[in-house]
């Protein structure tokens, strides 16, 4: 099983691969897998919009809700249950099985006796849900072992993020005077005390995030806005105003590997 994280310009994907045991296996050799991936998409699904590519010998045989469409095999066997409870539970669902969505042959498996079905699938994040262009099975890969009994599946994703569309960024204006008295200096550190534990079991770049959304959050309400101009001022704060971006990162890099250590880091930052 693989996990990958894919960071794009105003979003990040989560992509798994995996191969599901076979349809014959004992049930211990199936709940051991399906716990697995259980275990990697409720650790890691908030990273961003989930992808999953696998070969789950699982045969979908009826429409459930929006997870399954209209293109059905003739029964669900044990692993398409697993799957179905699967994306049930993390809100996924399957677009080649959508007669408006898939064109082409619909096997992606052919046995050596000649039964052919279709046991792979592509999963997709319901924030997906209207941007799928299309999805087939494409006989014309070429690939170095002739032995190989599947066809490859894929699909065509294509989304607008908003924030790529913005012409004009808005940047959040501090008084930066009022900062630099005692009183505000004090507030600067009250607010680093209260910025939130976040689990060590997240992501680093999502912990960062969460620390700096919370910073900007809460220092929005104790510092008035400024007419839209220069971020700071540079003949009197120059590299040591707090928000700069080496004291800004020095801060949450601090408070990310030692939450003790926070507080000692912002006075000296704010010293300077």
């Amino acid at each position: 099983m693989l996990a990958l994280r894919v960071q794009l310009r105003g979003c990040s994907l989560l992509v798994i691969s995996g191969h599901a045991p076979h349809e014959g296996d004992d049930a211990q050799t199936k709940d051991y897998w399906w716990q697995r991936l259980h275990g990697v998409l409720s650790k890691h699904s908030r990273l961003g919009r989930v992808i999953i590519l696998g070969d789950f010998n699982a045969r979908l045989g009826r429409q459930v809700g929006q997870i399954t469409g209209a293109l059905q095999d003739v029964q669900t066997n044990d692993n398409g249950e697993r799957l179905l409870e699967f994306c049930e539970e993390y809100l996924l669902w399957v677009p080649s099985t959508f007669e408006h969505l898939h064109r082409g042959q619909q096997h992606t498996w052919v046995h050596p006796k000649g039964n052919k079905a279709r046991i792979d699938y592509i999963l997709l994040d319901e924030q997906f849900r209207n941007c799928v262009a299309w999805s087939s099975c494409d006989i014309n890969i070429q690939v170095a072992n002739s032995a190989i009994d599947h066809t490859l599946l894929g699909i065509g994703l294509q989304w607008i993020e908003e924030s790529l569309c913005q012409k004009r960024v808005d940047h959040r204006l501090y008084d930066w005077e009022a900062m630099h008295t005692p009183e505000g200096k004090e507030k600067v550190r009250e607010l680093v005390r209260q910025l939130p534990d976040v689990a060590w079991t997240v992501d680093p770049h999502l912990h960062w995030q969460i620390l700096e959304d919370k910073l900007h959050e809460d220092h929005a309400q104790i510092s008035s806005r400024t007419t839209r101009g220069k971020l700071w001022d540079e003949e009197r704060f120059s590299s040591k105003h707090w928000l700069h971006g080496i004291t800004f990162g020095s801060i949450i890099f601090v408070k990310v590997v030692s939450v003790h250590g926070k507080m000692v880091c912002c006075l000296e930052m704010l010293r300077g």
